[in-house]
C-alpha cells in the first residue's frame, strides 16, 4: 500500500492542466504568403510540419513527467508490502532528547520537525493497522497501546517537548519489544525513527 507524508502535495499535480490551457486557448495567428507552384517544396514543408508536431507532444509528455515526479518527491511516498491481508503493527519513535531542540537561529528544531513528520505518519494510517508512538530519550515512554485509531495519538504528538536527557534509543527497543506480544498472526513490524542521527543515542548491544 502507497501511503504519503505530505499527501497535500499531490494538489501540485493541478499544475499539469497549465500546458494544455495554453494549447488549447492560445491564439494561433496565421499568415498566408502567394508563392508559385512549388509543389515538392510543399510537400517536403508538410512533413516537416508533422515531425515537428509528434516533437512537440514527446516534449509534452517528458515535461509532464518531470513534474508528476517532483510533486511525488514533496509528497513523500512510503511504499508497505504487505499485502491486503496483512497488517502492519507500526511504532513511531520519536527522539525528544536535549540535541533534538538545537536549531540555528530562524530555523525550526528537529524536534519541532519530528512532530510534523510524525503526525503525517500518524494520520497516513491504513486501516487495520495499529500504532502507537514512543517518546525517547535516557528513558523511553510510550503514550499508550498499539490500536488501530493512530489519530487517538495526535495531541501527545503535539504536547510533548524535548527534556534535558541524552538520547538512548536503544532503550525504545526493549519497549518495543515488550509491546509486541500481542502481535496478529499474520502482521509485520514497522519501525520509524525520527532523530537527528546522532552514533551515541544507540547502543550496539541492544540492536543486536
Amino acid at each position: 500500500m502507497l501511503n504519503f507524508f505530505s499527501p497535500w502535495a499531490l494538489a501540485g499535480l493541478l499544475l499539469l492542466a497549465v500546458p494544455l490551457v495554453i494549447h488549447l486557448f492560445k491564439p494561433r495567428k496565421t499568415r498566408r504568403t502567394v508563392f508559385t507552384n512549388l509543389r515538392w517544396l510543399k510537400e517536403s514543408k508538410q512533413r516537416l510540419s508533422r515531425r515537428l508536431q509528434w516533437h512537440q507532444i514527446l516534449l509534452f509528455f517528458l515535461r509532464a513527467a518531470l513534474l508528476i515526479l517532483l510533486v511525488l518527491a514533496l509528497a513523500r511516498p512510503v511504499l508497505s508490502l504487505n499485502g491486503s491481508s496483512f497488517h502492519s503493527e507500526r511504532f513511531i519513535i520519536v527522539d525528544r532528547s536535549r540535541t533534538m531542540a538545537a536549531a540555528e537561529p530562524g530555523e525550526e528544531t528537529p524536534f519541532a520537525r519530528a512532530q510534523v513528520a510524525a503526525e503525517a505518519l500518524l494520520s497516513a494510517a491504513a486501516p487495520g493497522d495499529r500504532t502507537t508512538v514512543i517518546l525517547a530519550s535516557r528513558t523511553s515512554e510510550a503514550l499508550g497501546p498499539l490500536r488501530s485509531d493512530a489519530l487517538a495519538y495526535l495531541p501527545g504528538v503535539r504536547a510533548a517537548r524535548p527534556n534535558a536527557q541524552d538520547a538512548d534509543l536503544s532503550g525504545a527497543l526493549s519497549t518495543i519489544r515488550a509491546m509486541l506480544g500481542d502481535r496478529g498472526k499474520d502482521s509485520t513490524v514497522e519501525l520509524f525513527f525520527f532523530m537527528n542521527n546522532l552514533d551515541r543515542a544507540w547502543s550496539q548491544c541492544a540492536v543486536s
